[in-house]
């Protein structure tokens, strides 16, 4: 029971993040006055999410995951400007930005928890990265039908973020859940 408490919570989340994360993303391309608003309520999930972190791991971990995943922001935030600024590195940019992200925090799951699948791990958060990043250039393409598209995507892909980090976590510490 406490396994599946944990898990709803940690999934609700995550997929609150990937929707979140969109929508400020979207904001910010058009240089929203509700961008401040999306990013705070955003800020605040990735506190919640560090929240649940902090309950298995401390609150070191916590705030640790909390400078990877604001790390991830500003970087995908530092690409809508470029794109909204016609930056011709736009991509370049945001692709090793995001490379360097990727494998930090890939890293920090596989070391916090040896449950969690670095390889897996790894390709799960590139699938979130690219799937948000699509997401934003429909967007700024005018092609909402595709940005809807991949927004369900995102929502539904960081499922499995979710899954591997929750099965590692109940893997590494049954006592926690019994």
């Amino acid at each position: 029971e406490k396994a599946n408490v944990y898990d709803t919570a940690f999934h609700d989340l995550l997929q609150e993040h990937a929707f979140l994360l969109i929508n400020t993303a979207r904001r910010s391309i058009d240089s929203s006055a509700a961008f401040s608003d999306s990013k705070t309520a955003l800020q605040n999930n990735i506190e919640e999410v560090a929240a649940q972190i902090s309950i298995i791991y401390g609150t070191d971990a916590g705030h640790q995951f909390s400078n990877l995943w604001n790390n991830k922001i500003n970087n995908i935030i530092a690409y809508t400007d470029a794109v909204k600024n016609g930056d011709l590195t736009a991509n370049s940019t945001f692709y090793s930005n995001m490379a360097i992200y990727e494998e930090n925090s890939a890293n920090w799951w596989s070391k916090l928890n040896p449950e969690i699948n670095k390889a897996m791990i790894r390709q799960s958060i590139t699938e979130h990265v690219n799937n948000v990043k699509q997401a934003v250039d429909f967007w700024e393409a005018k092609d909402y039908s595709n940005y809807f598209s991949k927004l369900h995507d995102s929502y539904t892909q960081i499922g499995d973020y979710a899954d591997i980090i929750v099965t590692g976590i109940v893997k590494q510490h049954p006592e926690l859940f019994e």
